[in-house]
């Protein structure tokens, strides 16, 4: 079904707004990790001590099943990871 994941982030208050973000996608087990396409939803206002960020990743071409381990980075500095379920494909 739907392969689009989504990610609320608190990064430091130091990052810069233009900063780059990218997502990986790694598979626990055996295979090859992939990139998510990452989109920048929304964030706080700058100055404040952290920022909120939300982001949407996908959609995700999962090459199979299983449990995942996404990794969020800002200009090349990880800032956050979710271990999360995949559905094989039906």
């Amino acid at each position: 079904g739907d392969r689009d994941l989504e990610l609320y982030l608190r990064v430091p208050g130091t990052a810069d707004e233009d900063a780059r973000v990218t997502a990986t996608a790694h598979p626990l087990g055996a295979g090859r990790p992939i990139e998510l396409p990452v989109s920048r939803m929304s964030s706080s206002p700058p100055g404040t001590p952290s920022r909120n960020v939300y982001l949407a990743l996908g959609p995700a071409d999962f090459p199979r099943g299983g449990c995942w381990a996404v990794s969020v980075a800002l200009d090349g500095e990880p800032v956050g990871m979710a271990v999360i379920p995949v559905a094989a494909a039906t």
